[in-house]
């Protein structure tokens, strides 16, 4: 639904924008209050912390109304509780850490905060970030993550939009360089370590930072800096075409139609999810925008 209305709005498609409100206000309607919080309560799925963030980052863009209903409060209150005194970003109560997530979770959250921010007008959650900062660039440079630089190049990219946190500019181009140096020649993915199979979807998840890692450069007049992120990111959306379900690919399927426009997860896998087609419609729509603002 983020990815969708962020789309409407570079493509200026009104009816996907009221598809994607409509949809978050659904969620909105099954946001549940127990005593460990708020939280989406989406059939079939367990409670995700990094679902809600996500949540929050996408009602702060487009549905800003909502942040003024309680239960959407209690959300905001309750990811403000996950960026802990000493960096670390969990939904764990102070003092635990085994078994937090320490990936995909702190980026979503960054996402979250900066988006609310955003909407805000103001950054006073955010006044204590460096020691996130520090904590996050130490455990990248330690553990080289795949699966927390898509988030967290985008995170960092809108907390330097709002409150140009020291350093954070600094950390997406060094996670952005650190990508691109290990992205294939040969078709332009990702080799991550997240699909054992080979070059995934994920390739989409890392462009959808890279992109952002563009958007700061050409900002800050990194001419040759903001190139390299550009043909980084064209390689990966051309390999994103190859697992893209087109009407070439019709007499393979039962109902061609609904498929047209799916993402598989890799050039092995004929499965097909929502959200590998919404990680390559963020990068996507991102980028057009980014040169068509360059021209």
């Amino acid at each position: 639904l983020d990815a969708l209305a962020e789309a409407a709005s570079v493509l200026g498609n009104d009816e996907w924008a009221a598809i994607a409100r409509n949809g978050l206000q659904v969620c909105v309607d099954q946001l549940t209050t127990a005593h460990q919080g708020v939280s989406l309560e989406a059939k079939g799925r367990p409670k995700s912390a990094a679902a809600d963030c996500e949540l929050l980052a996408a009602l702060a863009s487009w549905l800003p109304a909502t942040l003024e209903q309680p239960a959407v409060f209690s959300l905001v209150q309750q990811v403000l509780t996950f960026f802990k005194a000493d960096g670390m970003i969990s939904d764990l109560a102070p003092g635990f850490r085994a078994g937090t997530d320490h990936d995909i979770l702190p980026g979503v959250a960054l996402v979250a905060l900066g988006r609310y921010a955003r909407h805000a007008g103001s950054c006073n959650e955010a006044a204590h970030l460096e020691e996130q900062l520090a904590w996050y660039r130490r455990r990248f440079r330690l553990c080289r993550s795949w699966a927390m630089i898509g988030w967290q190049m985008q995170g960092w990219s809108v907390l330097w939009d709002v409150a140009a946190v020291r350093g954070a500019r600094d950390f997406v181009f060094e996670m952005a360089d650190w990508a691109i140096s290990l992205q294939l020649d040969k078709n332009g993915a990702f080799l991550t370590d997240l699909a054992v199979a080979g070059p995934s979807f994920h390739t989409a998840c890392v462009a959808e930072g890279v992109v952002e890692a563009w958007r700061l450069a050409a900002a800050a007049g990194q001419s040759e800096r903001a190139e390299r992120y550009a043909n980084s990111w064209r390689r990966s959306i051309d390999f994103m075409g190859s697992l893209t379900v087109e009407e070439i690919d019709g007499d393979l399927l039962p109902n061609p139609r609904r498929a047209l426009g799916g993402v598989r997860p890799s050039l092995s896998d004929s499965r097909l999810r929502i959200d590998y087609s919404a990680h390559l419609l963020r990068a996507l729509v991102r980028g057009m925008a980014l040169m068509e603002h360059s021209f």
